[in-house]
């Protein structure tokens, strides 16, 4: 398990909130281009929420056990993979992740927040990489067990912009982020066409500070809480 998420599981649990009682877990799930903020929007998220419910805070791939070991093959790419391997790696750490993460908590009707689920392989193998998406969709939900966000929000942020991010980190690049600028475009359109008739998808301006973006998020989910509990 990721160090940083285990330890905002066990810092939440020894706070003294009384938390806000769920008739049923929650699935949110975060989707974008690489470098759209992601990461830094879910912290300033959870920050919020984690005061009222009880929450879970993962990501794909690398949050199960197994996952870890494919995230570094997938991030890093040691060898060549070809595009049918890669998804199939993808899938195969969704399926534990579902089975080891995703599910208990929603059992304990936890909100659970995920950094990237089956949409980004839709997305990035079924279009960028020209796999196709009615197979990739299908594994995904046989992998996931049925299970399907009931929130997804879609950080959208111009490619080049993107790209310009990346580069400022002065990070080592994962294996998607060292891909061609054309690479990110096909990524970023994929996400508009897949996303475009989704009703449970809700596009935030990722050009935004990340303050803006995490109360406006904040706010749908409370919306939300309230229409359908």
């Amino acid at each position: 398990m990721n160090k940083n998420v285990s330890q905002l599981r066990t810092k939440q649990a020894s706070r003294n909130y009384t938390f806000k009682q769920l008739k049923r877990g929650i699935l949110i799930t975060v989707e974008g281009i690489d470098g759209c903020g992601k990461t830094t929007f879910i912290k300033e998220l959870s920050s919020r929420l984690n005061k009222e419910f009880k929450l879970t805070i993962t990501k794909e791939p690398g949050d199960s056990a197994l996952g870890v070991y494919l995230r570094q093959i997938l991030q890093e790419q040691p060898v060549s993979i070809t595009s049918k391997a890669e998804y199939l790696l993808f899938a195969a750490d969704r399926a534990q992740h579902a089975t080891e993460i995703i599910e208990p908590a929603l059992k304990k009707n936890f909100i659970v927040i995920s950094d990237r689920m089956g949409d980004s392989s839709v997305v990035y193998q079924g279009f960028a990489r020209g796999l196709g998406t009615h197979m990739i969709n299908q594994i995904n939900i046989w992998a996931m067990n049925g299970i399907k966000p009931d929130i997804i929000f879609h950080l959208k942020l111009d490619p080049q912009k993107a790209v310009e991010r990346i580069q400022n980190r002065n990070e080592k690049l994962t294996a998607f982020e060292k891909e061609k600028k054309d690479f990110m475009h096909k990524v970023a359109a994929g996400y508009d066409t897949w996303f475009a008739d989704k009703k449970h998808v809700v596009t935030l301006d990722a050009e935004k500070d990340t303050v803006s973006m995490a109360n406006e998020a904040y706010a749908y989910i409370l919306s939300w809480i309230e229409t359908h509990e």
